[in-house]
């Protein structure tokens, strides 16, 4: 199962690539001025993302760039109380508020219904054919807000700060991060050190996270595999998979309260006790799949 999520990556990054031409230059070119940036709020119809949160260039560095699309496809950036705002050069002006963005609003049947629930203004965009790059590093992370109705590549390195994705499709990728909610209508999902709590609804896609540390809300529609550095006393774990298999690897020393469902396939656990009073609650379910937990 993990050699097949990290094929099904390298697939998804080819198929982006594929359909994008080679880029333009820059629309967007800042390499001073990204000193004062807390959140970075970032819209547009399809992208191919790389952010670095920490340890990049002391005033910061942006390149927004089209890939593929017509003359009307401009990107814009601007920077106004301390939000940094990129997206299309007609969108920016009029910039969709993305302080509290919703939750999937069709959780039920474990990922079969679930939708990426993007502001209604975006999803008319998604005929859109402008494709963009971005690169951003920042010396100092900041929240971090992302919603592309159409095709993603999101690639995040040393990204502490909270974390917010709304996707069509595409995929995810990570190294070092903190807090992160991820929704898509079909990604793919991996990285390796998630500081911080983790919640995903994605409707069809794999999803392979190591170096996890707290509460895990995942429902998806794919194979999962999920392995721990640790959990926190006040840590909580919710896993559905309505189409796939599920591993996942617990922490030795931590005592838990395991609730494993396979209806349709078999539990295979290592964890010689199940159930600890005041452990961790670990709800797994594989509607469809086979659950292999291990120390």
């Amino acid at each position: 199962m993990q050699g097949f999520f990290w094929f099904a990556v390298v697939l998804a990054m080819g198929a982006v690539s594929a359909r994008a031409q080679a880029p333009d230059a820059p629309q967007v070119s800042w390499s001073t001025g990204l000193r004062s940036v807390q959140q970075v709020q970032l819209v547009l119809p399809s992208a191919v993302i790389a952010l670095k949160g920490e340890g990049g260039p002391r005033e910061g560095r942006l390149e927004v760039r089209k890939s593929r699309g017509g003359d009307d496809c401009k990107a814009a950036a601007a920077l106004r109380d301390g939000v940094l705002y990129i997206g299309e050069e007609r969108e920016v002006n009029r910039v969709v508020p993305l302080a509290a963005l919703p939750v999937a609003v069709a959780e039920s049947n474990a990922g079969d219904g679930i939708t990426a629930s993007l502001p209604h203004q975006l999803e008319a965009r998604t005929g859109n054919n402008c494709v963009y790059q971005v690169q951003l590093e920042l010396h100092h992370a900041a929240e971090l807000r992302i919603v592309v109705p159409g095709e993603a590549q999101v690639e995040l390195e040393r990204w502490p700060e909270a974390v917010t994705v709304r996707l069509g499709t595409g995929y995810v990728a990570f190294g070092e991060v903190g807090d992160f909610d991820l929704e898509c209508r079909g990604c793919d999902f991996g990285g390796e050190g998630l500081n911080g709590t983790l919640r995903y609804r994605i409707g069809v896609g794999t999803v392979g996270i190591r170096q996890l540390t707290d509460s895990v809300d995942g429902m998806s529609k794919g194979d999962v595999m999920l392995l721990w550095r640790k959990l926190g006393s006040a840590s909580k774990v919710a896993v559905t998979s309505s189409a796939g298999d599920v591993a996942v690897g617990l922490p030795v020393g931590r005592g838990l309260t395991l609730s494993l469902k396979a209806p349709r396939g078999e539990v295979y656990s290592k964890r010689v006790s199940t159930t600890v009073a005041g452990g961790v609650p670990v709800d797994i379910t594989a509607e469809a799949g086979t659950i292999r937990v291990r120390n």
